[in-house]
């Protein structure tokens, strides 16, 4: 499975004073110019993407989708908002990051239960407040279009390539594994997906990443999973 945590910021448009020489009179002025600048509000959302059903016969098939975009905060034990990042980066490695709707908001549509287990890795990419108001944006706008989701060409790495790449972020798709070809109609060895493994591959060699939890070693073995979740594989067994 694959999800983000995105930081939230805010579009604040601000009047900057520049000095002006006109050249006419010889004298300079101040002109105030308006420039839009990005401020963190101090929350996170986190977005993922989970089919409503595993009950597929088939990868390429359209079933309905989950959309999470659950927005939390950080609070010390005293309510305190708590802004440092790496009492963030301590709970993402520790928990069940994609279970967090279940968690804060057990009544929501989008509630799922997720791994049940904390992620494999964890990575940080450090992007500008631009960059990751506009990452953001696109994760939204992916909910709001709730597009089915496909195991092939829409699957929960979809969601958060889509979102990556769309910031200058790469990540590619990896080859169909040997394990699917033959197994599934419409699946053989020129198609390829985008999947959790290669995602962290991906990410993980990118300048602006730090990693958080390693799973080097576990995402270079094969992944049979890369467009089927555990339920379906098990079904098939």
């Amino acid at each position: 499975h694959a999800g983000i945590i995105v930081k939230n910021y805010k579009e604040v448009i601000k009047m900057v004073a520049t000095k002006v020489y006109d050249p006419v009179s010889k004298t300079t002025k101040i002109v105030n110019n308006p420039v839009k600048t990005y401020e963190a509000d101090g929350s996170y959302t986190y977005y993922d993407l989970w089919p409503l059903s595993a009950d597929m016969t088939d990868p390429t098939d359209n079933v309905s989708p989950t959309y999470q975009n659950q927005k939390f905060v950080m609070k010390s034990s005293s309510g305190t908002l708590i802004k440092d990042e790496k009492a963030l980066e301590g709970w993402v490695k520790n928990n069940d990051v994609s279970a967090i709707t279940a968690t804060i908001n057990p009544s929501s549509p989008d509630a799922v239960g997720g791994e049940g287990i904390p992620p494999d890795g964890v990575l940080k990419i450090s992007l500008s407040g631009e960059l990751t108001y506009k990452l953001g944006q696109k994760l939204e706008s992916q909910k709001t279009l709730n597009g089915d989701y496909n195991a092939k060409d829409n699957n929960c790495s979809s969601n958060v390539c889509n979102g990556l790449n769309s910031v200058g972020v790469t990540v590619t798709e990896e080859t169909v594994s040997a394990y699917i070809i033959g197994m599934f109609k419409g699946i053989d060895a020129t198609q390829s997906f985008y999947t959790p493994n290669q995602t962290y591959k991906d990410v993980a060699k990118n300048p602006a990443t730090t990693v958080v939890k390693d799973a080097s070693k576990m995402v270079e073995q094969d992944y049979e999973d890369a467009v089927l979740d555990d339920a379906l594989k098990q079904q098939i067994k």
